[in-house]
């Protein structure tokens, strides 16, 4: 298979003057604060702080596994990426400050951080134009309804906790997520083929494509060649497999060196 690796970035290192912690588990640097629980990270670059509140405050209603970071500006932004790994990035364009400009930002992102997508919140006249940048992943004005932007969020959350493998025998890489007890989906694509994989613990559960199930499935999908693996964080799937991973790749090899698959 021609090499490759996984295309999904982290925004950033934890780089740069330490931060301050309060008593109340307040992060707090310059221009900006936010308390960073668990979960889905999103960084609001967001000069008006009535907006950076409703914002946060609908977030925390309808979707408390969301943390919403704050930056009133694009320096304050960097600084954060720098510190945090971040899964969205909710941004206006436009900033009353003669630093860096929001155009400016959006260019260093798609820069350094390609795979980091990016939501704008604006009602600058020209926020349309920014769409070509492979990291924007929508336009939505000011005052944003709240439930559109829950939804978008969430989408784009989903998209960006995707990975791409190239390079990888389909085989090698199941015997990784075994030992690393990993649940989540493989979506394999070969030519105009394609698949998924449900692994539950590091377990093969289930497999299908569009015309075969079950152990079939899988046996058809590890003969394919020059395929991509789409990983996908969550397994949704009914169990039908119920031998152990090791005891079905042999089964495969056997099959294959015996040319039934």
């Amino acid at each position: 298979m021609p090499a490759g690796s996984p295309i999904e970035l982290q925004a950033g290192s934890p780089l740069g003057p330490p931060m301050s912690m309060t008593s109340s588990g307040v992060v707090s640097h310059g221009g900006l604060s936010d308390e960073i629980p668990e979960g889905a990270r999103i960084l609001m670059v967001e000069p008006d702080p009535f907006l950076r509140e409703m914002v946060e405050a609908g977030i925390r209603l309808y979707n408390p596994t969301f943390s919403l970071l704050h930056a009133e500006n694009p320096e304050s932004a960097l600084v954060m990426l720098r510190r945090y790994e971040i899964q969205v990035v909710l941004s206006e364009i436009r900033f009353p400050s003669a630093g860096i400009r929001g155009a400016e930002l959006l260019l260093q992102l798609k820069e350094k951080a390609p795979q980091l997508p990016v939501v704008l919140l604006t009602n600058g006249d020209n926020a349309d134009d920014f769409l070509h940048l492979t990291n924007v992943s929508a336009v939505m004005g000011k005052p944003p309804d709240m439930d559109q932007l829950l939804r978008t969020l969430n989408r784009v959350v989903q998209e960006n906790r995707e990975s791409i493998l190239r390079g990888i025998s389909l085989e090698s890489f199941l015997q990784i997520l075994e030992v690393d007890r990993k649940t989540c989906t493989l979506t394999v694509r070969s030519g105009s083929r394609s698949g998924r994989l449900y692994i539950h613990e590091g377990e093969l559960i289930h497999a299908e494509t569009s015309t075969l199930q079950s152990k079939a499935a899988a046996f058809a999908m590890l003969s394919w060649p020059d395929y991509t693996i789409r990983i996908t964080e969550r397994c949704d799937a009914q169990p039908t497999i119920a031998e152990r991973l090791n005891s079905i790749l042999m089964e495969y090899c056997v099959k294959k060196d015996h040319g039934l698959v």
